[in-house]
């Protein structure tokens, strides 16, 4: 909670309340975090493959744990262990990886909630990938993408945005059910909503 707190604006001995009041209005995702953490812990202690829902699974490999994603696209942790967690006292997922703010190669720790964050990110990304081959299957070109936004050069008077954001609310295959829906603007040069 003290990383979301940037501005300093809760006392920290008010942490705890907010968590357990966000925890308490969220139920079904803090029930994924146990499960997606639950599955990843028993993937590799058992080494073996752990389903979850919609297509997502834990799969140990020798020296990695897939997190195998719905688009059948995978991500890596390497050299996965089981350790103690002094911090909540049980056993959790530690793998090696590059540090991003000291550019080295280090063990990291895991949980639920980082676990599902990777795949929500993942699978975020995924249906992306689809719309940008959709567009480009459909005449457009993408300039650059930013998260989840595609900027598009279009030539005035060529196409519109109802169209572009039709194409990319379209169903995907591998994500039956997902609703989907884009929205959109034009402008003369690129700009944030």
């Amino acid at each position: 909670m003290e990383n979301m707190d940037k501005k300093k604006e809760i006392p920290p001995e008010e942490y705890p309340v907010h968590v357990k009041k966000w925890r308490s209005a969220n139920p079904n995702i803090v029930k994924l975090w146990y499960a997606a953490e639950k599955a990843a812990v028993k993937a590799v202690r058992e080494k073996t493959t752990i389903k979850l829902a919609h297509g997502v699974r834990y799969r140990y490999e020798p020296g990695v744990l897939f997190a195998d994603l719905p688009s059948g696209r995978s991500l890596a942790y390497v050299n996965p262990r089981i350790k103690p967690d002094p911090k909540f006292g049980k056993d959790g997922i530690v793998f090696d990886g590059m540090d991003q703010v000291k550019k080295k190669w280090m063990s990291h720790r895991t949980y639920g909630g980082r676990l599902v964050e990777n795949l929500v990110q993942a699978i975020a990304r995924d249906c992306l990938a689809e719309s940008l081959m959709r567009l480009d299957a459909e005449g457009y070109k993408t300039v650059m993408h930013v998260h989840d936004e595609a900027v598009l050069d279009v030539p005035i008077g060529t196409s519109s945005v109802e169209h572009v954001t039709e194409i990319m609310s379209r169903p995907i295959d591998w994500a039956p059910g997902l609703p989907l829906k884009a929205a959109g603007f034009e402008c003369d040069f690129y700009q944030k909503d």
